[in-house]
């Protein structure tokens, strides 16, 4: 997994973070299909251009934030885990938002945002394991 994670990382840093087209959201669910080949989110992706976007599409949902959503999503094909371990998703708190990110080990984190790529010890709320 070591290998597959530092290569889906390198290739997503290529491309600048899109609300509608490479976010979080994104980061998280082509991570998923590569681990799983189970598409987990493509009727959500591209239907919103802003966080409030996002938002209102989560409460259409009913979901009230992006862990409610991701146990919905991932119910199937992952396991819920009190620590996230290197290549797990995660949802982790980022300047006050929920963000999709993966874990890296060590409780370290990557998650993509409108500013770039943040990495380090985050405050991780919920991981999920593959």
């Amino acid at each position: 997994m070591t290998d597959q994670l530092l290569d889906y990382l390198r290739t997503w840093c290529r491309q600048p973070f899109d609300w509608q087209h490479h976010n979080c959201g994104h980061f998280a669910a082509r991570w998923v299909e590569r681990c799983t080949g189970q598409a987990v989110a493509y009727d959500l992706l591209g239907h919103f251009t802003s966080a409030q976007g996002l938002q209102r599409l989560l409460l259409r949902l009913g979901h009230l934030d992006l862990v409610g959503l991701a146990d919905a999503r991932l119910a199937n094909l992952a396991q819920r885990r009190a620590i996230a371990q290197r290549g797990d998703i995660v949802v982790a708190q980022v300047s006050g938002q929920q963000a999709f990110g993966l874990a890296l080990g060590d409780g370290l984190a990557v998650v993509p945002a409108p500013r770039g790529i943040i990495t380090g010890r985050l405050q991780i709320l919920a991981a999920w394991g593959l």
